[in-house]
């Protein structure tokens, strides 16, 4: 399978993935990996970046941070989490570390299922609690947080909690 890459679009004159998905119309997580993939010290990259110059790379860069940064504006601050729920609602409620609280926000009959994050930028600063026994896809969640579960599908209501 080849690399993923970025390449500018000659009819648009921007920065596209695979020279034909503009950064601006990758899904959150996409995105999100993309430019966690570029800024990662010490490693080579994933993602094919041979076709630009540096200062191209830089402004891609730059780029996507900034969309990264708009596509995740709703991450909570200290003190709150992030409710997303499968109706497309994204909100912020107080956050206690209490199951019964967390279920409570979900609409959990069950326990509910924390995970840490461990991809892209949310890696180790984040926490996502769902519902387990929900059926209803929740869209929102699912484009922002799919690197974060194992299924890439988010179900029900979602909280997203800062560590």
């Amino acid at each position: 399978m080849p690399r993923p890459s970025i390449q500018i679009d000659p009819e648009t004159n921007t920065f596209a993935l695979d020279g034909q998905h503009a950064f601006d119309k990758l899904p959150p997580w996409l995105a999100d990996a993309v430019y966690c993939d570029l800024v990662r010290e010490g490693a080579e990259t994933e993602t094919d970046v041979s076709a630009l110059t540096a200062e191209q790379l830089e402004e891609a860069t730059q780029q996507l941070r900034e969309l990264t940064a708009k596509n995740f504006a709703w991450l909570p601050r200290g003190g709150t989490a992030a409710l997303l729920r499968a109706n497309g609602q994204v909100g912020a409620v107080p956050w206690k570390d209490d199951e019964n609280h967390v279920a409570g926000l979900l609409g959990a009959q069950k326990r509910p299922v924390g995970r840490p994050c461990d991809a892209g930028s949310m890696q180790g600063a984040f926490a996502i609690w769902t519902d387990d026994t929900a059926t209803n896809v929740n869209k929102f969640a699912t484009e922002c947080l799919a690197l974060q579960t194992p299924n890439k599908v988010l179900f029900g209501n979602v909280l997203v909690q800062r560590l």
